[in-house]
């Protein structure tokens, strides 16, 4: 049974169910209220507001708490409120939290148990990504769940910044690191010049590795995505392990550097957070990726990349620390900045 708020608010309502459909709702009452009076206009407004919870409890008690204060006067729209919750205990249509930075895509195949274990995947994540210095405004993605995605889309979940939109397979939605790769794209691109390119395959494969590593370092172990190896069709490709030697000269150009298990690049980030820690490496990385400057192939890209990380090393920590970042690098045949050559 839908919660009628008015004759047509019922698919509304049904959207808002979902965390994260805030923009459903908005744009819906603000399209009808555009037509109405002030008061019509406020009542809504508190309606929202009071759902605004990311919590089924909370929403159900702020709801109750409006009818029995008589602070929604419109009697038919009361009634229909009031009826849908006592048709549907422990039910709630349920908004956002204000600021949660991405929105789901409704259409697709998502329901609000899988949006809910999605959102909760994402939230810490996002947090600890503002922590390591990825400050900078980010696109509000939105996510999109769907079966057959590769069939679809050609790869098991992407990122199209043109859309902003995020899209996974149905299959590994509720594995948390597929998750938080995806969304790692806007956020780390958000960091970099507006009018570099990400179709450099080198700066592709660099931004792809960094997403690995972030998503990896956060979880605090190594192993990405290992529970997608469960999974018919996918064992072979998705996970990856950061852990374990890693060597620049197998660097190509190709879909397989991201799907095929390479992780040269994640894996020496993953030694210099051995050397470190998490909160040093994180720190130095993250630094290294904003203050890079643009690059074209594979050598300026690395060059450019480890000249940001030993500057950004000798700036923030102690004398050695450049050094054994740097001999992290070199035994894995990154070739050394011109600045850094004996």
């Amino acid at each position: 049974m839908a919660l009628d708020l008015t004759p047509s608010l019922t698919v509304a309502v049904a959207a808002a169910a979902v965390t994260g459909a805030a923009s459903v709702w908005v744009a819906f009452l603000n399209g009808r209220m555009n037509r109405r009076n002030d008061a019509e206009r406020a009542e809504a407004d508190r309606i929202l507001a009071m759902i605004q919870t990311g919590g089924v409890p909370d929403a159900r008690k702020n709801l109750k708490f409006l009818l029995d204060a008589g602070l929604i006067a419109n009697p038919e729209r009361a009634g229909r409120i009031e009826a849908w919750l006592a048709a549907n205990p422990g039910e709630a249509p349920v908004l956002p939290v204000a600021g949660r930075p991405y929105d789901f895509d409704l259409t697709s195949d998502l329901d609000p148990d899988l949006a809910r274990v999605i959102g909760a995947n994402l939230d810490d994540y996002i947090r600890y990504l503002g922590k390591v210095g990825f400050d900078r405004p980010t696109p509000r993605p939105k996510v999109a769940v769907n079966r057959n995605q590769v069939a679809k889309q050609g790869s098991y979940s992407s990122y199209d910044a043109q859309e902003e939109r995020i899209d996974i397979d149905l299959s590994l939605a509720s594995i948390p690191d597929v998750v938080r790769r995806e969304y790692s794209h806007p956020r780390l691109q958000a960091q970099r010049p507006a009018d570099e390119s990400l179709h450099n395959p080198w700066l592709y494969i660099l931004e792809s590795d960094l997403a690995d590593y972030f998503v990896c370092s956060f979880a605090d172990r190594p192993g990405f995505a290992q529970e997608a190896a469960a999974i018919p069709g996918w064992g072979a490709e998705i996970p990856r392990d950061l852990a374990g030697p890693s060597d620049f000269a197998t660097l190509e150009p190709a879909a397989t550097v991201v799907y095929g298990r390479l992780e040269v690049w994640g894996r020496a980030f993953w030694a210099v957070r051995d050397a470190l820690g998490r909160d040093g490496a994180d720190h130095l990385v993250a630094a290294a990726w904003k203050e890079m400057p643009k690059a074209e192939n594979n050598s300026e890209v690395a060059q450019g990349f480890l000249a940001a990380l030993l500057g950004s090393a000798r700036r923030d920590f102690a004398p050695d620390v450049a050094d054994r970042v740097e001999a992290i690098f070199v035994e894995r045949g990154f070739p050394r900045p011109p600045a850094e050559r004996p």
